[in-house]
């Protein structure tokens, strides 16, 4: 599945934006009204829960929006899923990512969201 590389900044930025804006406020629902219909089983309730150790952790996401990420695996297409896999090469740290999206309503939308930190 080609994606040009403005296309896989754009699928990756925009995901970790909403959760940094979700941690800032505290309000998960935007975050999972993005996602499709998968993700959007979660309550927003479960969304904070699931983000809190993020939260918790002071990650600062929006460094992702002027930083460059690293895609290291994809953009592959897994079982109808669009993956992308990588990392953002903070100062002091990396912020791995894997990012799943399925297809719904005529385009890609949000399936699952997992984001981790190491020095």
């Amino acid at each position: 599945m080609p994606l040009d590389r403005a296309a896989q900044v754009i699928l990756i930025r925009g995901p970790l934006t909403a959760l940094h804006q979700a941690n800032l406020t505290g309000n998960y629902g935007v975050l999972r009204d993005l996602g499709g219909p998968s993700f959007r089983a979660n309550t927003p309730a479960d969304l904070a829960r699931l983000f809190e150790p993020v939260r918790s952790g002071g990650l600062d996401l929006a460094q992702v929006l002027v930083i460059e990420p690293v895609v290291t695996r994809g953009p592959l297409l897994d079982d109808g899923l669009l993956r992308l896999t990588g990392f953002f090469p903070m100062p002091g740290y990396q912020l791995a990512f894997e990012i799943a999206y399925e297809p719904a309503e005529g385009e890609w939308k949000l399936y699952g969201l997992a984001v981790s930190a190491a020095p």
